[in-house]
């Protein structure tokens, strides 16, 4: 492969989880297999359906129901736009106008406010392995994280984010969609493996269906008080070595033992590759269990009221 291709690769997947485009999915292949996402499978049995659709305004992200009104996923799909200054620092912060205005070297986001989600549920076409999906669709208000931010390099490209963590908070609930509202107990360990989750495109090209993968964990910035971010390795000497593409941004990482039982652990951030192989980062579940507590409460208390309002 020449440089110039393997740069365009690079330019290419420095977002690899970034939203999406297209708001809907594609028809479904003949066959289950033929869905891969980069060393993963396709959800036909609906393990993880309470992985879902985000699309807010810079097009189509994954996340996670915790709450039958409530989806975590990731911040930069909703903060994200074209024509990023080099060697910026970018803040969310939620100001009023009369604030003072934000140091010179760094700049304020722009968030959309609103998004829609969407649970997919697949259906056997006849008994065979052609899929159908079924879709439900809620509209919700954006909460981004205080404490999101993002740098570029000197050439303007995206690099690491700190805290890339969003809530939606649904403004009616979904029904008859498993939640993942059992969060982690304790941090990720290197060398753990653990399931991602998400909608992004597959090994094919094609995207919009849920798939699944395994790889392990490398330690970045969580034993040393970091800002909870952890890595899947890009290659796994046992083979587990799935990692995230576009539109898998916000997508749940999963922890699971032999039994069945599941803690969410992590949510797609970004990724990139390296000599080590393809990177993908993920926020910590465990590090920011406080804020999404707070969210997971304050959709308790927004439940109760379309309850009452119902009534």
């Amino acid at each position: 492969m020449s440089f110039s291709s393997v740069l365009r690769l690079l330019l290419l997947f420095l977002l690899p989880g970034c939203a999406t485009s297209s708001n809907r999915s594609p028809p479904p292949a003949s066959s289950p297999l033929e869905y891969l996402i980069v060393n993963g499978v396709f959800d036909y049995k609906n393990r993880y359906s309470s992985a879902v659709q985000v699309m807010g305004d810079n097009g189509t992200c994954s996340g996670v129901l915790v709450k039958p009104q409530l989806v975590l996923t990731a911040a930069h799909c909703f903060c994200l736009s074209a024509g990023l200054a080099p060697a910026q620092t970018y803040r969310y912060r939620p100001m009023p106008p009369s604030a003072p205005r934000a140091p010179a070297t760094s700049r304020r986001l722009s968030c959309s406010e609103r998004a829609e989600v969407s649970a997919t549920l697949y259906l056997s076409k006849d008994g065979g392995e052609d899929f159908l999906p079924q879709f439900k669709s809620r509209q919700g208000s954006v909460h981004i994280h205080e404490g999101y931010e993002f740098h570029t390099d000197t050439a303007g490209n995206l690099e690491v984010s700190r805290v890339d963590l969003a809530a939606v908070h649904l403004d009616t609930p979904f029904t008859g969609v498993p939640l993942a509202d059992k969060l982690a107990t304790r941090e990720v360990q290197p060398e753990e493996a653990l399931t991602v989750v998400g909608y992004g495109a597959t090994s094919s090209g094609k995207w919009g269906y849920r798939h699944s993968g395994k790889n392990r964990v490398m330690d970045i910035n969580i034993s040393v008080g970091g800002d909870g971010l952890f890595a899947f390795r890009g290659t796994s000497a046992d083979n587990l070595s799935a990692h995230a593409w576009k539109g898998d941004s916000g997508g749940p990482c999963f922890r699971e033992d032999a039994t069945g039982n599941r803690w969410l652990a992590g949510i797609i951030s970004t990724g990139r590759i390296t000599p080590q192989g393809t990177l993908t980062y993920f926020t910590s579940v465990f590090h920011h269990r406080a804020w999404i507590k707070a969210q997971m409460d304050l959709s308790e208390k927004n439940s109760a009221r379309v309850k009452d309002a119902s009534r």
